[in-house]
């Protein structure tokens, strides 16, 4: 079991109270260490954190006292906790405002201290190990890597002019050299489509002059948007950028008129290494206010969100994007 004590003020992200739930814990939430403590099924280990209220929206910091009265530990509260109770912390705590006072420090539930002990040496053995100069032999199991063929899917060529002629008759010019992008959020609406074409473009910088995009009915019936790079052969960096952009479209490299290479793209199971990403959490550490230069990182969940790696904030993949 599991239990949060989390104002209400500061919401927990449900994607993370899910997978705690999936992976077998039951998980309580209260709003108080006092309302927790009203209910006879309370805990022997205890793990306090400081309130990062320094990373919180104005209208949070305006509730500072209530945040801070929620978490902290009263003197009056000792006498409603069992018997072998620990409490840790990762420290520092806050000399002001400490979630664990001082009056805590010379009681047996103090765990903290030996924590911060365990802390000091496993982080020095860690050191020692990064810089060489401890070695020992670890059963571990690689992580598989994730190679760019997982998203990135060679398609058929069934022929290799066909397709270009049939677009080229609907209003746009075949080209002999470059790159078609097609299928682009297909089925959706032309404003969504014209949208998306708009923030491909711009993301990718694709602004050539001779270039091309319109949106046409597929052989289904479903509206789909498509983009001509004449003379511009897309990288396989730039091709992993559009999975995250516009995922599910298809891109056609040209040369003399044929189609030689041809991919399906899927949502990649990491999207990271982009200027232009950002999470949409305005507290999340990337965001540039903070001014902690760290990159926006996600890592797709098992529905298809794109969750921050920091503040684990998920998001559909057209969000990540600051544009």
């Amino acid at each position: 079991m599991v239990d949060l004590i989390a104002p209400e003020e500061i919401s927990m992200p449900s994607h993370y109270i899910e997978k705690m739930r999936k992976n077998g814990f039951e998980v309580r939430i209260f709003d108080t260490i006092d309302n927790y403590l009203k209910q006879k099924d309370i805990a022997k280990i205890w793990y306090f954190t400081r309130l990062q209220l320094e990373r919180m929206g104005e209208d949070i910091l305006e509730k500072e006292f209530i945040l801070r009265k929620a978490v902290t530990f009263k003197k009056e509260f000792l006498s409603l906790l069992p018997q072998n109770v620990k409490f840790y912390h990762p420290l520092p705590r806050h000399k002001v405002y400490p979630t664990i006072p001082t009056f805590l420090d010379e009681l047996p539930l103090n765990g903290w201290e030996k924590q911060a002990i365990n802390g000091y040496w496993t982080r020095i053995i860690l050191l020692s190990m990064f810089g060489g100069a401890l070695k020992a032999d670890f059963d571990l199991k690689p992580q598989k890597d994730v190679t760019d063929e997982e998203f990135i899917i060679n398609a058929p060529i069934i022929n290799g002019t066909k397709g270009i002629q049939k677009e080229g008759k609907r209003g746009i010019k075949p080209i002999t050299n470059g790159t078609v992008i097609d299928h682009i959020a297909k089925g959706k609406t032309s404003d969504e489509i014209y949208s998306t074409i708009m923030k491909i473009r711009k993301i990718m910088k694709l602004y050539d002059v001779d270039s091309a995009d319109g949106i046409f009915k597929s052989e289904d019936g479903n509206l789909k948007g498509y983009i001509s790079l004449p003379d511009r052969y897309l990288s396989r960096k730039e091709i992993k950028k559009l999975s995250a952009i516009s995922p599910n479209v298809t891109v056609n490299i040209i040369k003399n008129a044929r189609v030689t290479e041809k991919y399906r793209i899927k949502l990649p199971p990491k999207v990271y290494g982009f200027e232009e990403l950002q999470c949409k959490n305005e507290n999340c550490i990337t965001n540039p206010i903070h001014g902690e230069n760290v990159k926006g990182s996600f890592v797709k969940d098992e529905n298809g969100k794109l969750v921050c790696e920091y503040c684990e904030t998920p998001h559909n993949y057209d969000e990540i994007w600051n544009i």
